[in-house]
């Protein structure tokens, strides 16, 4: 882990917590649309050319290019001393629980068309068998 000077932490584990007391926070508003940005990020596996110079383990990694996210998410991305960019993924948790929260409101909204669709196959299935029957029964009387 490294700390510089203006204050920009680097830590191989990601892990850091941070204040998120509502005593604290002003113009509290709603966020959507959060499967589309997570519809736009890339999750890509990559290795660091030089570990030792970024401070990361040597090996494979899971994560996202900066310049990638910087277009969905721009607060996300920083620019440090060295002139590398940084992510820091805070905010990232609510992203995905609003994401997931609109896919199972997706969810439930296609169950419900889908149910109904279903009961409107039946009533037409009913339908035409009984139509069915009332043509064989016309043909029926015919001969």
């Amino acid at each position: 882990m490294s700390l510089d000077a203006v204050g920009q932490l680097r830590t191989t584990t990601g892990t850091i917590a941070t204040t998120s007391d509502a005593r604290l926070k002003k113009n509290v508003t709603e966020y959507t649309g959060a499967l589309a940005q997570i519809s736009a990020l890339r999750p890509v596996h990559y290795e660091y050319r030089e570990p030792g110079k970024s401070f990361q383990m040597p090996g494979r990694h899971l994560g996202f290019i900066a310049q990638e996210v910087e277009q969905v998410f721009p607060e996300w991305v920083s620019q440090g001393d060295d002139g590398y960019l940084m992510l820091s993924l805070r905010g990232f948790e609510a992203v995905a629980v609003r994401g997931m929260q609109e896919l199972s409101a997706e969810n439930e909204a296609l169950s419900k068309t889908n149910s109904a669709l279903q009961s409107k196959i039946e009533r037409l299935q009913a339908q035409s068998k009984a139509f069915e029957a009332r043509l064989l029964a016309l043909e029926g009387n015919r001969r």
